[in-house]
């Protein structure tokens, strides 16, 4: 967007904003359909996919089977006795299938959790991580045998249960996904909150296990109800690991699901608002200020870590959720700029320079004028103050860096999404992001050669020459008419002209001309 001549808005030029219909946008019938969202693309879509969430569903699942299997072989122990592992009966051989298939499950279950905490996986397991019961395992007699043994077989029965609930809800969520049978699922909200409920549960129940079976160690005398020591803790870890993975993967499914929904419902309501004749101009303004900054809001999930990463996260889902939709870029880099660069880092280097540097150099300058050429009381009374300036100067520096990171990380994103932009759009948003740039620039001159000059008179000190206390006296009183630039209200005259008016006022009137033109946002 082009700056007028007053150099205090932004202006719009028609002619170089205007974008054929058939080079980006398509043309539309009716013009009430340019409001649906479409889907998402790429790795979102892989995300909130239902295929990902029966995948979820599906591992957990089977490791409900396998807890209800290894629960089985532990209760068929303590009935049949040791003796049912050389059995060659029928129960015999039942025993066998079911402690291969635990031995696997619990297997994969181990692999799985080792390369979630990044380590090595195990394969295979030794014998004695998945040996059943102690070698010196007796079996309980009276009423100890009878309380274990009734507990044995809730448990198992409880488990067995809860994974054929699981596998129901797999069933009726791999028709629902694969072959479109709507008629057996309610509908998605309700269907994801009895998931959850159930989840929770189920959760409630495999935290209760541990519980129960400590109770019944310290009455019984019986440790882990005879489990071997190894088995039994690889048994309590899977089902709540298993079941806090699920959580927060469908919490992180649903985040990015109700982002893009909000994301597309705030440029929708931009792109209905821009044409409205019952808004003035500042309230359009105002609107899709509000719609720009809640876009970038939602798309920034990561609030957490090194600031590469979340911009690389901001990026894939805005990517994501506008695919087709230049408007809803447009709107996600304004939001970023106004609310990151213009408004939490202007705030940043205003609370990094504060107004007291300014008094600060004139008291010291009178302090200099009693020192007289007294080297040594010079290069005392000037060490502190000289380096507390240079430290505020330091982070300044950072944080303007930083800013400078944040816009061309801005620029990239534009030039990235330029095929779908256009290029009188792409050229406009580079001229628009050249604007912010231009006073963060000159901020990083002023700081970069006052902290020059601290460093000059530093040097000066090192002399320990006598005629170095005029120089220096010089040079402060340099550096105190350079620092008035630098105050706040000072700072705030130069990134005056980055007002709403200059980052909106054109996209407003620029989706006002697209939607005429029957074109989607």
């Amino acid at each position: 967007f082009a700056q007028t001549e007053s150099g205090h808005s932004l202006g719009v030029r028609p002619l170089s904003l205007a974008m054929p219909v058939n080079q980006t946008y398509q043309k539309v019938p009716e013009p009430e359909e340019s409001t649906n969202a479409p889907k998402p693309s790429g790795i979102l879509a892989c995300l909130t996919s239902g295929w990902v969430r029966l995948l979820v569903l599906t591992w957990a699942a089977c490791m409900m089977s396998v807890l209800a299997v290894t629960w089985y072989d532990v209760a068929a122990i303590h009935f049949a006795g040791p003796g049912i592992q050389d059995d060659k009966g029928p129960f015999g051989q039942v025993y066998d299938r079911t402690r291969s298939f635990s031995k696997s499950g619990i297997t994969l279950a181990s692999v799985a959790s080792d390369i979630a905490a990044g380590s090595k996986p195990q394969v295979p397991l030794a014998d004695e991580e998945l040996q059943l019961v102690a070698d010196d395992y007796e079996a309980p007699k009276g009423w100890k045998a009878n309380i274990i043994g009734a507990w044995l077989v809730t448990i198992t029965v409880l488990d067995a249960f809860l994974a054929l609930v699981a596998w129901l809800v797999v069933a009726k969520k791999s028709l629902h996904t694969c072959c479109c049978v709507d008629g057996l699922v309610v509908d998605q909200e309700t269907r994801e909150y009895r998931q959850e409920l159930a989840a929770d549960i189920i959760l409630a129940i495999q935290f209760g296990v541990p519980i129960v079976t400590w109770l019944l160690d310290k009455l019984t005398g019986y440790h882990n109800c005879g489990v071997s020591q190894s088995l039994y803790h690889r048994m309590m870890a899977i089902g709540p690991l298993v079941l806090l993975g699920q959580k927060l993967l469908v919490l992180l499914m649903t985040t990015l699901t109700d982002a893009m929904k909000a994301m597309n419902e705030s440029l929708d309501l931009a792109w209905n608002l821009c044409t409205d004749v019952k808004l003035t101009n500042a309230m359009q303004i105002r609107q899709c200020q509000r719609c720009a900054i809640d876009i970038f809001d939602k798309s920034h999930i990561m609030i957490y870590g090194p600031s590469w990463l979340q911009l690389a996260c901001d990026s894939g889902i805005v990517a994501g959720t506008f695919k087709g939709r230049p408007y809803g870029t447009v709107l996600a880099v304004l939001g970023f700029m106004d609310k990151v660069v213009v408004t939490q880092l202007t705030a940043r280097i205003l609370s990094v320079i504060p107004s007291w540097i300014e008094n600060d150099i004139n008291n010291l300058e009178k302090k200099l004028g009693a020192i007289g050429k007294d080297v040594n009381k010079l290069a005392q009374e000037l060490d502190e103050h000289l380096r507390k300036i240079k430290n505020i100067f330091d982070k300044a520096g950072k944080t303007l860096r930083e800013a400078q990171d944040y816009l061309k990380h801005a620029r990239a994103t534009v030039a990235k999404e330029s095929g779908v932009l256009g290029t009188a759009v792409t050229k406009d948003m580079e001229a628009t992001i050249d604007k912010i740039t231009g006073p963060f620039n000159e901020i990083q001159k002023d700081v970069d050669l006052a902290d020059a000059e601290i460093t000059k008179i530093e040097n000066e000190i090192k002399k320990q020459a006598t005629k170095t206390v005029d120089e220096i006296m010089q040079k402060l009183v340099g550096l105190t008419k350079m620092l008035g630039s630098l105050k706040p209200a000072n700072l705030l005259l130069r990134l005056d002209g980055l007002a709403d008016a200059a980052l909106y006022s054109g996209v407003v009137k620029l989706m006002a001309s697209s939607k005429a033109s029957q074109a989607l946002p």
